[in-house]
């Protein structure tokens, strides 16, 4: 339900409405009456003027429709729920109005209600679980508390107040009116009249909502002893229930009685094992009661898996400092990413019911590729898939899509149509596990770099290609309740901290190697990653702080205006990590950080670019080309002497590892994983840089 804007004044708008009806034109008139009693919802002139148009008609809410297409403003809907009354339609008339007044508590329409309630034999008329089920759940579930004596929610407060008097006159036997009574009272801060109330309720007819009632007004009077009492007596009649333990938990919390409730939230998390906050809180009060470390650990864990939780957040904050990157992995900033994450909150709660979907976003520039690995990760046990098509209005430069600079491999490359893909084949299944082992742990940048130490210790610099496949074909968290964006990015840092770590020396050396080419590789979470595990040695190793002092810089001039850069938070985040920074770097940078903490990051600048449109024709009229057979050699030697010399020497490697079979991929043209990560590269950015070889590429990749 939307606002509305109105620039008269009430008097103007009534007056309007009166030219209106004199022109005959009522549905203006019923419009401008209706924004009159915006401001004034009781005036009893114009409601007698909205009472008299209505009744002209044979059908008065043809004089106050809704839009079907747009948002129908809260004048409207009030303005139809009066039309609903007339016609006698009082089921309709308290629905609408209730969810009027849940949108705009401060505008007074719920004295309607109660003036219509009055009528004679309406209230006797209502089934009382149409009543209640239309009309009193809203305004329980929607009118918020008293604030101050001239907060204009009392209004509505006080007519909820009185209907519901009414309504126990009529149904004195039913525990609901008690129940809603005694809420309402609650809201008005008068507390003792609340708890009779609730008490009078749970007398009339025991039920688990009625024992609810009178445990909270007993909460809200400070009688907290009773009301756990309270709690325990609801649970008589649904013995599952977790909230009356939440409940409990919470009042033992509010008294600093750590264990005790410890002992109420372990009661949830036993019950609901899968509870998204309930674990959080028995981490937190056992950490409290007992200072045991292991319980700090276990919170903090379970913040990154339940990123998306705000209360799990607030809980870890109190016993750890939240800072970005360092203490918890942020949220990706991409655009992308937060519809992405809506999405996947769908298919949590519809599970197969989105299998074989497809969802089109249309973005101002290219983002990280991660955002889709994510999706595909946490989406991955739909059958059929779900597809997810992004499509960009231009590209900004420098182009995140190529490298910023010397590499000697790209972990993404992007197809004719702007799609990224992996550039490197997954890892090694044992060690993507031992990453896993490492993600699980509660994210901490330092914490993280020792387990990362510990594994690192045990590989050869072999391994590295594999760790950098872990960081595009993440394995997947260990059930589906792990926030995703969080897990991803944790496997990522997991990976980028134990190449750092591998081996010794820095300059010449794969673990430099590895990391800087993901640094200046296509913009993507894995820079952000890469950055960091550069930081890290970059503390002790003297060769690579002098490094990082030349590549920091070169990163920061790299980041376009006008669009968001992945890695320009994290950046500065690292950076300011490093002692020894000379203090106009440190101020500059600075500056950016609490930029992009605060939404202003370079995306807020004024942008450059270049025309991706003509680059989209460009692959078009390859694509004609090649299939008009103009193209040349449909198979090109492209690197002579090469062992992968030709294009379809480089696809079938690609199919083979689609397949799973690595090693026949591999082993056919004599190469490693090192070797391949070469050769990966050379072809990503040759298919990238030519539109001719890239359509061939596409029409051999989509054969048998």
């Amino acid at each position: 339900m939307s606002g509305h804007s109105n620039p008269q004044s009430p008097e103007e708008d009534a007056r309007i409405a009166q030219q209106a009806l004199a022109q005959g034109d009522l549905v203006h008139a019923v419009h401008h009456i209706g924004c009159a009693l915006s401001v004034r919802p009781l005036h009893p002139e114009w409601l007698g003027f909205l009472d008299h148009v209505l009744r002209r008609v044979p059908d008065p809410l043809s004089l106050a429709e809704v839009d079907e297409e747009g948002e129908t403003s809260f004048v409207t809907a009030a303005t139809r729920a009066y039309a609903f009354s007339v016609k006698g339609q009082w089921v309709d008339a308290l629905h609408m109005v209730a969810q009027v007044v849940g949108s705009r508590p401060d505008v007074a329409y719920l004295g309607w209600a109660e003036r219509w309630l009055t009528y004679p034999n309406v209230l006797a008329s209502i089934p009382f679980d149409d009543l209640m089920g239309a009309f009193a759940i809203r305004l329980v579930r929607d009118l918020p508390r008293l604030e101050s004596p001239t907060d204009p929610v009392g209004e509505n407060l006080r007519a909820a107040e009185r209907i519901f008097a009414h309504v126990r006159s009529v149904h004195p036997g039913r525990g609901f009116s008690w129940y809603a009574s005694s809420s309402i009272a609650r809201k008005l801060g008068k507390f003792p009249e609340a708890v009779d109330l609730s008490r009078q309720g749970a007398v009339v007819e025991p039920s688990f909502m009625t024992a609810i009632g009178h445990a909270n007004a007993l909460r809200e009077s400070g009688r907290i002893e009773e009301a756990i009492a309270a709690m325990h007596e609801a649970r008589r009649h649904d013995p599952d229930d977790v909230t009356t333990w939440l409940d409990v938990g919470d009042m033992r919390m509010e008294q600093e009685r750590w264990a005790e409730a410890a002992q109420a939230y372990a009661e949830v998390v036993t019950k609901e094992p899968n509870h998204p906050f309930g674990a959080a809180y028995l981490h937190y009060t056992r950490f409290k009661a007992t200072g045991n470390p292991a319980e700090r650990e276990a919170l903090l864990a379970f913040r990154d898996r339940r990123a998306d939780e705000p209360r799990v957040i607030g809980l870890a904050r109190e016993v750890q400092p939240l800072e970005p990157f360092v203490t918890f992995m942020p949220f990706p900033g991409d655009a992308t990413a937060k519809a992405i994450a809506d999405l996947i909150g769908h298919i949590k709660e519809k599970g197969n019911e989105m299998a074989g979907g497809k969802m089109n976003m249309n973005v101002t520039h290219p983002e990280s590729p991660s955002v889709l690995l994510t999706c595909r990760l946490a989406t991955a046990a739909l059958d059929p898939p779900m597809t997810v098509e992004v499509k960009y209005e231009k590209i900004q430069s420098p182009d995140p899509r190529v490298p910023k600079g010397q590499v000697d491999f790209v972990a993404w490359v992007y197809d004719a149509q702007n799609v990224a893909r992996a550039n490197v084949p997954p890892p090694d299944p044992k060690l993507a596990g031992a990453i896993a082992d490492i993600a699980t742990r509660a994210y901490d940048l330092e914490a993280f770099t020792a387990h990362a130490r510990g594994l690192a210790g045990q590989l050869q610099p072999g391994w590295i290609p594999h760790l950098v496949g872990a960081m595009v074909h993440p394995p997947p968290p260990p059930d589906a309740t792990w926030e995703p964006f969080t897990w991803v990015q944790k496997v990522q840092f997991a990976a980028a901290l134990t190449i750092a770590q591998i081996g010794s020396g820095w300059d010449g050396s794969p673990r430099r190697g590895a990391l800087t080419s993901l640094a200046l590789g296509p913009v993507d979470w894995i820079c952000n990653a890469a950055i960091f595990a550069i930081a890290q040695v970059a503390k002790t190793d003297p060769a690579a702080r002098r490094e990082l002092d030349q590549l920091f810089p070169y990163l920061e001039r790299s980041i376009p205006k006008g669009a968001y850069t992945a890695y320009e938070y994290p950046l500065a985040c690292a950076w300011l990590l490093l002692p020894g920074l000379d203090p106009q770097t440190r101020a500059r940078v600075e500056s950016r950080k609490q930029a992009c903490a605060e939404g202003r990051g370079s995306d807020q600048e004024e942008e450059g670019g270049f025309d991706l449109e003509a680059e989209k024709q460009k692959a078009q009229a390859a694509q004609q080309q090649v299939a008009a057979g103009h193209g040349g050699d449909p198979d090109p030697v492209v690197f002579p002497g090469s062992p992968v010399a030709r294009l379809s020497d480089y696809v079938w490697i690609l199919k083979q590892m689609q397949r799973g079979d690595m090693g026949g991929a591999l082993g056919r043209y004599g190469l490693d994983m090192m070797a391949y990560a070469g050769v990966a590269t050379q072809w990503g950015q040759r298919v990238a840089a030519d539109p001719v070889l890239n359509a061939k590429f596409t029409q051999m990749m989509s054969q048998g």
